[in-house]
């Protein structure tokens, strides 16, 4: 779009100046400049951006800077925080027993010490008991919590005392983490996850999966000089939501730190940043189309200034570039407006792979 312009209004200044130098007459050299005015190319994004941010208002975001709508046509990469793809309640991944009992019996062990358990009831030394069963941390590895991306390791203690098992503990997955991931991937020519161990069964979807301590802001910044624009979902990382051209902040359910650094605060839960998502697709279109437009309506209006010499044809020479700018904002309008129609993504159960309802855990 920013193409479009400068060479239509570099265009418009060579052809008016060379009308003038032809005809010596300086009006009809200025209807000419005014004809070849590029109005549509920057209206229709203007349109979709004014149109998104009410929507997305009315949905109950928050726009900390509502300009950064303006952005998304330019979007190419996706960086997603995997921290903001965790859900509250923590989740068994992994078993490995070290007794004599079978794997099948430690997993229903493991899994009955933590049923109706919260991260933050996980989050201290513990131990944790349910009936004759008992979880708690080992002294020979680090200390971690369910949701951080090493997950939580414990060992599984049976009535007798003895260890049975050491088990991975992380978190579960928002319900439409799933659906946010397929929307980045479609949206957006890179999708970049940060390295988490609750999100290894999605890590296979994204371009680059970035190692366990990479600093954030340094990913944005990196992406930046390689080309892209770069829109950037966490919830925790104030810099690096400040650094990318568009950050989207999604708070967390029961969590009351907000990073007030953010273009757009979102949430709880991942529905608003899954529509920002599905915005980006129609934000290049429109911008593109807007753009076409744009060149249409200056190349005709250029035909009939040059060629108009009574008042009637003359007046009518700012008419296609009118016309293009009208039609700019219809559709940008319209692409908005679309990103509300569609329905809600089917919640995914990630402890089943089942959409919510269908036997719920």
């Amino acid at each position: 779009m920013e193409t479009c312009i400068d060479r239509t209004s570099l265009a418009s200044l060579s052809g008016a100046g060379g009308l003038l130098a032809w005809t010596r007459d300086p009006e009809q050299a200025a209807k000419a400049l005014l004809a070849t005015v590029p109005k549509a190319a920057a209206i229709g994004r203007e349109a979709f951006a004014a149109r998104l941010g009410d929507v997305l208002a009315r949905d109950g975001v928050l726009p900390m800077d509502g300009t950064a709508l303006r952005l998304l046509d330019r979007v190419s990469a996706v960086l997603i925080d995997s921290r903001a793809l965790c859900a509250g309640r923590p989740r068994l991944m992994s078993v490995t027993t070290v007794g004599d009992l079978g794997e099948a019996e430690a997993w229903s062990a493991a899994q009955s010490v933590l049923d109706r358990r919260t991260l933050r009831e996980l989050s201290d030394e513990g131990p944790r008991t349910r009936g004759a069963w008992r979880l708690e941390r080992p002294h020979d590895i680090p200390a971690a919590i369910p949701a951080s991306p090493l997950a939580l390791t414990a060992d599984l203690h049976g009535e007798d005392g003895r260890r049975q098992a050491r088990v991975r503990i992380g978190c579960e997955l928002d319900p439409l983490a799933d659906a946010v991931v397929a929307a980045a991937r479609t949206g957006a020519r890179r999708l970049v996850l940060t390295g988490h161990a609750s999100t290894d069964e999605i890590a296979p979807w994204a371009d680059e999966l970035l190692p366990l301590g990479t600093s954030l802001p340094d990913t944005v910044r990196r992406l930046q000089i390689e080309g892209h624009g770069v829109l950037l979902i966490s919830g925790e990382d104030d810099e690096a939501l400040g650094a990318a051209d568009l950050g989207v902040a999604v708070t967390a359910r029961g969590e009351s730190r907000v990073c007030w650094s953010a273009d757009l605060i979102c949430g709880p839960g991942l529905l608003h940043a899954w529509r920002v998502l599905r915005a980006l697709e129609d934000a290049r279109s429109v911008s593109s189309r807007s753009a076409r437009l744009s060149m249409g309506g200056s190349a005709l209006g250029a035909l009939i200034a040059a060629a108009g010499t009574r008042p009637a044809v003359a007046g009518l020479a700012t008419s296609p570039v009118y016309s293009a700018a009208f039609l700019a904002v219809l559709g940008g309008i319209s692409a908005a407006r679309r990103v509300e129609r569609p329905p809600r993504p089917r919640p995914v159960s990630a402890a089943t792979g089942m959409p919510w309802g269908r036997g719920r855990p």
